[in-house]
């Protein structure tokens, strides 16, 4: 067998939506951060979905190398964890925006609608929290129960 001359990025970028969007949120937590660009002006990265705009996310620097040219004022930004459930994820519901994950070159994301994100994280960690509390105090992520659902 021969070794394969793709990136684990374009590896996984081709991968079904469901599966990117799964790594995704596993890596979101894992690393708790995300990455996104910012500007000079505090102006984040959007990216259009049809009539809908969204907030480009990506889960690693390496996923932005590709489509940095496309926003050639702006510089990676990271997100913490606590940040996106507490303070982007509620705004962006009620100004109904989306989240646009892992944007690559050719066009190609995840689109999701932020809460549907936040009920599948606040899901993660209930789960992490419950079979491995130990490592789920150690790394000091958020607990589930305070991540509320509704405004």
């Amino acid at each position: 067998m021969q070794p394969s001359s793709e990136s684990p990025v374009s590896t996984l970028l081709a991968a079904p939506a469901a599966l990117i969007y799964q790594q995704f949120v596993l890596a979101l937590v894992a690393q708790q951060q995300v990455m996104a660009l910012i500007n000079s002006q505090q102006q984040w990265a959007w990216s259009g979905t049809g009539t809908q705009q969204a907030l480009a996310l990506w889960q690693h620097p390496s996923f932005i190398k590709p489509v940095i040219g496309y926003w050639p004022n702006y510089r990676v930004f990271p997100i913490s964890l606590e940040e996106l459930i507490y303070k982007i994820i509620p705004v962006l519901a009620r100004e109904q925006k989306y989240l646009s994950l892992n944007l690559a070159a050719d066009g190609q994301h995840v689109v999701v609608q932020p809460k549907q994100l936040l009920t599948d994280l606040k899901n993660y960690l209930y789960e992490l929290e419950r079979l491995q509390p130990q490592q789920f105090r150690t790394a000091g992520l958020p607990k589930a129960r305070k991540i509320r659902l509704h405004d």
